[in-house]
């Protein structure tokens, strides 16, 4: 990507080649650990941001006989960027596979287009030794980047002489700005360890710790970039030990929490987060001791109560802490109590 980047620069600098746009070249640093030189360029650029209508990023150019054709994904943003590309592509005998209206997230074109500048990434795929110290220069295909280069000269040259570049008419700014419009709902799984004791409200003690554990489903409704309505629905084991035995309880637990967190709207990859709310429990099987408790005469089936938390979403990763405590009271062995449950959860979103 640096050497066609150097190409197209040496190419474009010929008085012969020169458009009626500008062209700035530039190569970003620290692309690996966080996309910083990109997102500094934005933060301090050399021009208005509103006058940077278009950027590429030449991010793996080097396979595309082994990937067999090559990506232009977020061309689709720009009003006739499309038909630039094939026609270009159609000469060089390239095919274009992703031409999507979308900005890659994981290279240099997000913080262009986060701020909403139409931003493609040319990419011929994951098909090298990625990352690995076996990616040797004497894999690249270099008549392919030839052909790369032939291509991009001609679609460059043809979008800097139109005397308008622009978003296409039927993609609003959201579109544009972290890669596209969020989703309203998000699915996924969890699975959730931890411990729980039984607080004698009307004694002087607490149960001692006992294990607990959950597994059931996780869905996010996303309100704003800061906000999300989040519902577990758990399959939970919890309990406590107590005075004369081992109390054991298998429930139907569902919080319900507002989630505030860092923005989203420029990374939905990692997010740090704080969750407060409630939750409803339904008791289905309860023992004592190893014996199963009639619902009728001591414990209740039913309760509600708080529940708050904080994690950190990675990718489709989150990981949490959650404090659940009931306020409704319930009994066993004739004595009231209120169950607390603090866990720790991973949870995988699946969509």
């Amino acid at each position: 990507g640096t050497a066609m980047v150097i190409e197209l620069a040496k190419h474009f600098a010929a008085l012969e080649n020169k458009l009626k746009r500008s062209i700035i070249f530039i190569c970003f640093d620290a692309e690996e650990s966080g996309l910083h030189g990109a997102y500094h360029f934005v933060a301090n650029p050399p021009v208005p941001l509103n006058q940077i209508k278009l950027m590429f990023s030449l991010d793996m150019v080097g396979m595309l006989n082994t990937y067999k054709g090559l990506d232009i994904k977020g061309i689709g943003l720009l009003s006739g960027g499309l038909n630039v590309f094939q026609e270009a592509a159609k000469a060089q005998g390239i095919k274009l596979k992703d031409t999507s209206a979308k900005v890659e997230q994981q290279t240099d074109t997000a913080p262009f287009g986060n701020v909403g500048i139409p931003a493609v990434h040319v990419f011929t795929g994951l098909v090298s030794p990625y990352h690995k110290p076996t990616d040797k220069c004497d894999l690249l295909e270099y008549d392919g980047m030839e052909r790369i280069e032939k291509l991009m000269i001609r679609a460059i040259s043809e979008l800097g002489n139109m005397p308008e570049l622009k978003p296409d008419d039927n993609i609003s700014v959201d579109k544009i700005i972290a890669g596209g419009k969020k989703p309203f709902f998000y699915f996924g799984l969890t699975l959730q360890n931890g411990w729980g004791t039984f607080d004698f409200t009307d004694e002087f003690f607490r149960g001692r710790s006992t294990y607990t554990g959950a597994l059931g489903t996780s869905m996010q409704f996303r309100l704003s970039k800061n906000f999300r309505l989040v519902n577990h629905l758990l399959l939970d084991l919890n309990g406590s030990n107590v005075p004369d035995g081992v109390a054991r309880r298998l429930s139907f637990t569902a919080p319900v929490m507002l989630q505030i967190a860092s923005s989203d709207a420029s990374n939905d990859f990692f997010r740090v987060y704080g969750n407060l709310g409630a939750f409803y429990r339904y008791n289905f099987f309860n023992s004592f001791g190893g014996t199963s408790i009639d619902f009728d005469n001591d414990f209740r089936n039913e309760e509600w109560g708080m529940s708050v938390g904080l994690g950190v979403q990675i990718m489709k990763f989150d990981v949490y802490y959650n404090y659940r405590r009931s306020l409704s009271q319930n009994r066993v062995n004739g004595l009231n109590f209120q169950d607390i449950n603090q866990v720790v959860g991973v949870s995988y979103r699946l969509f």
